[in-house]
């Protein structure tokens, strides 16, 4: 027992898991007074003030209902992968209520300090229309978090998804940044800081985006069809310890960045991904300057086309990772490529487009193995796409094939 007459700790459904993992359910008080420090380099910190006074109205409706449950937190030995917004709430609420609470230093972004002062305010408002009284009985006696400790990293990923944030679903983005956050552990205080402010800057839309079209890349060149980008396929982007004494690893580090290169975790993860985000960026500026009216004309709120979209834009990255700007004279191939499954089909599924890409002799193929851009260049549509139909000409008589040399005029040229 405590000094205030509570356990830290309730020890029911204690077990282990292999050995690695422990489950402890304890109250929020426990959960603050172990865990009295976090690393600067954690995420940001998102709670808003709707969300925090939802939380302390959610607190006080559950006074005798035998219990109130704020998730799941996990560790990874003594270092946090799930849970901080919550610890930062939890120890603003303890302040205004005067209870003990811990120093929480890191460094705190302009956003994150408006928000901290925001819910300070609304946990002020809130707290003065509750009984005071029974609300500090109910968060200290009847509220309680499950808390996963694990030995190994991967451990605690395979419950990474446990860990919510008033039910908001963690996206791969979500998993991959605690992930490698944690593999850097080693390194030094201003790396980590780097790479959470270099992955803080990008929109969770962008790199979610390129974090796709990785991945369907990944599935590709090894020979399987792609499928949507769940936080269950993070599996993708978690390699291995630069720390291992493979050659290959070596190799990979020395050698810089590459598509087909195998992922390694920590500081190299966050680098490459900034590294292929900026050639996305390229990529998007190529066509700009190229191929503007496809930005334009390609219908953004048509599944088919977004799938035909993305299929060009990933044909375009591979691309540009081989060849750099000289890439850029691929583009109406790759788009011609990419849209004639537009042409030819009235909806476009996942299964049309893996079908088209694990075909003999793809585009995929020809980049990959061409040792000169204008191997790629050369490579005859007509005679690779032989028998692909146009669908748009079945009213005006037979539907015929596709013709490369014009039926791609309305996306390709201005005016059309």
């Amino acid at each position: 027992m405590d000094t205030f007459g509570c356990p830290f700790f309730i020890f029911c459904d204690i077990y282990s898991l292999m050995g690695k993992v422990t489950v402890t359910t304890m109250t929020p008080e426990g959960l603050l007074k172990r865990f009295s420090g976090l690393p600067p380099y954690k995420t940001f910190y998102s709670w808003d003030a709707a969300r925090t006074a939802d939380l302390i109205s959610d607190i006080d409706r559950s006074a005798g209902s035998g219990g109130y449950s704020l998730g799941t937190v996990i560790f990874c030995r003594d270092e946090l992968v799930d849970g901080e917004a919550r610890i930062i709430t939890l120890a603003l609420i303890f302040r205004a209520l005067g209870l003990e609470y811990p120093s929480i230093t890191k460094y705190w972004t302009p956003e994150e300090l408006r928000r901290i002062k925001d819910n300070q305010r609304v946990i002020a408002r809130s707290l003065a229309g509750v009984d005071r009284s029974r609300f500090r009985k109910t968060l200290l006696e009847e509220t309680f978090l499950t808390c996963i400790t694990t030995e190994e990293l991967t451990d605690s990923f395979s419950f990474f998804d446990s860990g919510r944030e008033r039910g908001r679903e963690l996206d791969c983005a979500d998993i991959l940044k605690a992930y490698h956050l944690v593999s850097m552990r080693r390194e030094s205080e201003s790396d980590k800081s780097e790479a959470v402010s270099g992955w803080e800057s990008l929109t969770k839309d962008d790199l979610l985006h390129l974090l796709s079209l990785q991945a369907m890349l990944w599935h590709w060149l090894r020979g399987e069809g792609a499928y949507p980008l769940t936080k269950e396929q993070s599996y993708l982007f978690e390699g291995v310890e630069k720390d291992r004494k493979y050659p290959y690893v070596e190799r990979v580090i020395r050698s810089g960045f590459c598509l087909e290169s195998p992922m390694i975790n920590g500081k190299w993860f966050f680098d490459h991904t900034f590294h292929y985000m900026a050639l996305l960026n390229d990529v998007y500026r190529m066509i700009r300057e190229g191929l503007p009216s496809i930005l334009r004309k390609v219908d953004f709120q048509n599944p088919s086309e977004v799938r035909c979209m993305d299929l060009f834009l990933a044909l375009a990255l591979f691309a540009a990772d081989r060849f750099g700007a000289d890439s850029g004279i691929l583009l109406p191939k790759l788009f011609m490529y990419a849209f004639s499954l537009r042409l030819e089909n009235a909806s476009v599924t996942l299964e049309r487009i893996n079908a088209h890409v694990l075909a003999p002799y793809s585009m995929l193929t020809a980049i990959r193995y061409a040792s000169d851009v204008s191997e790629v260049l050369s490579y005859n549509l007509a005679l690779r796409l032989d028998g692909m139909k146009n669908i748009a000409f079945r009213t005006r008589g037979p539907v015929r094939d596709i013709d490369f040399e014009k039926d791609f005029d309305f996306w390709l040229k201005e005016g059309e």
